[in-house]
């Protein structure tokens, strides 16, 4: 007969080093955690429902999730209930980062996911936002329910329960040349301590990185418009704004920019290109006739004028002017004469003296001389000197008149 006792086996439990084991009161249903290494042998009222098994263990920059988050002090210790049971977060969760291995108290769940830290690259930010009031304790502030901001790079994020991760950011490269059309979502300071109203927009050409805040957004990138000795814009304003040379722009406003203001030009938010205008260039016999020319003084044109412009030289339309014709200017020789009429009573200059002439008058002009007709004088055609006799000596002219037309004859004297 065998005097040795022993437990059943049911009642025996071995415990490993980072395992755990629950072990519930059978009568009062009061579940506690054993942890190894032990061996544990359960009382007559005990029975092991759960385990042994492993301790949860999180990698270095890893962090699990836990669900019905056991309470703990302020110094680290599990809180219990009155019946002896840990007390639980029900229907919270916990982020658990690197540490020691861990048992789960009775009710506390995880999805058996360890997840890596997450890090953020530099020139980004991840955009974050609060699900609920709460103490961000790594900024050690107080955070509003949907309250958003940046985690900007680098360094690495550490997850909060009650922060949602939104979308990951990147910063915009600005090249030289370029400039970002920014407009503000709503009131604040911006980057350059300038303060930005809701709706307000505007450029920022400064290159680099640029990461916009969260009360701005990004309208678009402006490439710069190169600007050539061949090449000017015509720019119109459509709401009032200060230019980059210091004057102001009313709504409707038109002007003239070309490289010698500026080698290269962004328009500004508050205005548009309404043209893109070539360089117009005459030479020394020819000109060409200007249709509502700008005041200098005023810098506006002025409807329904025209004015010549003679070459030598190049220049650019200001805005609201046009090009009427580009035309030779009249070489008339010895033996030639051209035929023109007053559009308008005048007094020109075609006989080296002031004259008055009446609407409708023609006359001839003789050379040789280079003529260019003023805008109350129309060119008609050229005429040719008729010469009586076999041999030139002294011309006398006369001047004949038929209904509208004036003919002049040259007759040789011997």
């Amino acid at each position: 007969m065998n005097d040795t006792w022993t437990y059943p086996a049911d009642l025996v439990k071995k415990i490993p080093p980072q395992h755990y084991m629950h072990v519930m009161n059978n009568n009062t249903s009061i579940v506690r955690v054993e942890v190894g290494p032990q061996t544990y042998v359960c009382k007559d009222e005990e029975s092991a429902v759960y385990g042994p098994t492993k301790m949860v263990v999180i990698a270095p920059r890893h962090y699990i999730t836990i669900k019905n988050p056991v309470l703990k002090d302020e110094n680290g210790e599990v809180i219990q209930d009155k019946f002896g049971m840990a007390k639980l977060a029900w229907g919270d969760e916990e982020i658990r980062l690197e540490q020691e291995p861990f048992p789960l108290y009775p009710g506390e769940l995880w999805d058996k996911q360890v997840k890596p830290l997450r890090i953020i690259p530099a020139n980004t930010a991840l955009r974050l936002k609060a699900t609920r009031d709460f103490h961000d304790k790594y900024a050690d502030r107080e955070r509003k329910a949907g309250e958003e901001w940046y985690f900007k790079g680098p360094g690495t994020y550490f997850p909060q329960i009650a922060v949602q991760e939104l979308q990951l950011v990147k910063a915009t490269v600005i090249q030289p040349g370029e400039a970002l059309h920014l407009k503000a979502n709503s009131d604040f300071v911006d980057q350059l301590k300038i303060q930005r109203f809701t709706g307000d927009e505007w450029m920022f050409d400064q290159p680099g990185a640029y990461l916009p805040s969260l009360q701005e957004s990004i309208v678009k990138i402006v490439p710069a418009i190169v600007l050539t000795d061949k090449s000017a814009l015509h720019l119109q304003a459509t709401h009032q704004f200060v230019d980059e040379f210091g004057k102001t722009r009313y709504p409707g406003d038109t002007w003239l920019i070309t490289k010698e203001d500026s080698e290269t030009h962004i328009p500004h938010v508050y205005s548009r290109v309404k043209a893109h205008v070539p360089i117009t260039t005459l030479t020394k016999r020819q000109y060409a006739i200007i249709r509502n020319p700008v005041n200098p003084v005023t810098g506006r044109p002025q409807r329904g004028k025209k004015e010549i412009r003679r070459g030598e030289v190049s220049f650019f339309l200001q805005p609201g002017e046009k090009i009427e014709r580009i035309d030779e200017v009249h070489i008339i020789t010895a033996e030639s004469s051209i035929l023109v009429e007053a559009r308008e009573a005048c007094i020109e200059d075609s006989t080296g003296k002031n004259v008055s002439r009446k609407a409708g008058e023609r006359w001839l002009v003789f050379g040789p001389k280079e003529y260019l007709p003023p805008l109350t004088v129309s060119f008609l055609k050229t005429s040719g000197i008729v010469s009586l006799g076999g041999y030139r000596s002294d011309f006398v002219f006369f001047r004949f008149m038929f209904g509208l037309v004036s003919l002049s004859l040259c007759w040789l004297l011997f």
